[in-house]
């Protein structure tokens, strides 16, 4: 069901699935467009989003190490990119609005923005249990000993299998800094937690998906208590942004949910 590794508990250890991050990335343009611009009187190809600052790094007139330096970038900044040019790797950048000049991209890193503006309402079935849930924004949490946050979030199911409903709430969370590196294609991790799923208080079952914003997809990727999952029907769903990701995360999630899971959740109803 994958190799990636599993959480251990909401907000627990969540430092460690960005131990395979490092500094060496991204040149090709997020949303893959191809029409070239210009940026300061250079043609750059089409590119979006804001991109963090790994080390500290120089800001140049033209996308050459030798040319004109117009600014110098700490560790822990942020820029928004609004192009790239892939021969020597180079990020058009502005910040605050206003042109910056060209950044080496391999010390940057492309963030996600998991803020929701309004809830997500959607409908979900697996075999005989049908879901109506509803994903709300709670906030973002920093990674220990990174520079970047999870967004967090809270899922509450109204499900029914038969005449018997059945109600829970689920913590929620996506990385907003890859999970792990790709040059065209970085990829970012969902991660579903049922809590209290079997007798003890840390026996949480978690669910974990990737986002790929390149490819405009939401993939199943692994469970941590095996027993209580099988391969969904569907293990890919479309999202073309990130409110579409989560609710093909929940939607496939459920579906990789055995019959067990239900009967423990039902079991627990008040």
């Amino acid at each position: 069901m994958g190799e990636s590794r599993q959480l251990q508990g909401y907000q627990r250890g969540r430092a460690s699935i960005f131990c395979l991050l490092s500094i060496f990335l991204f040149a090709t343009p997020l949303d893959g467009a191809r029409a070239q611009a210009s940026f300061m009187d250079i043609p750059v190809d089409p590119a979006s989003g804001a991109y963090l600052v790994m080390e500290e790094v120089n800001v140049r007139a033209q996308p050459k190490t030798k040319s004109k330096k117009t600014a110098r970038l700490k560790k822990g900044e942020r820029i928004i990119a609004v192009g790239s040019v892939e021969r020597g790797g180079w990020i058009a950048a502005e910040k605050d609005g206003k042109p910056l000049g060209f950044v080496y991209a391999q010390v940057l890193m492309p963030l996600i923005d998991g803020t929701l503006n309004e809830d997500i309402q959607g409908r979900a079935e697996a075999g005989k249990v049908t879901c109506e849930y509803s994903i709300r924004f709670e906030g973002k949490n920093p990674v220990d000993g990174e520079l970047f946050d999870t967004a967090e979030y809270e899922i509450t199911y109204q499900c029914r299998e038969g005449n018997r409903e059945i109600s829970f709430i689920a913590p929620m969370f996506i990385t907003e800094a890859p999970y792990q590196l790709s040059r065209k294609n970085p990829i970012y991790q969902i991660g579903i937690d049922v809590l209290e799923i079997e007798d003890g208080p840390d026996d949480i079952f978690s669910t974990v998906l990737m986002y790929h914003p390149g490819k405009n997809s939401v993939v199943f990727d692994s469970v941590s208590i095996k027993k209580f999952a099988k391969t969904p029907d569907l293990t890919t769903k479309d999202a073309d942004d990130v409110p579409q990701a989560l609710a093909a995360a929940v939607e496939i999630a459920i579906d990789s949910w055995k019959p067990d899971v239900w009967k423990v959740l039902l079991e627990k109803q008040p």
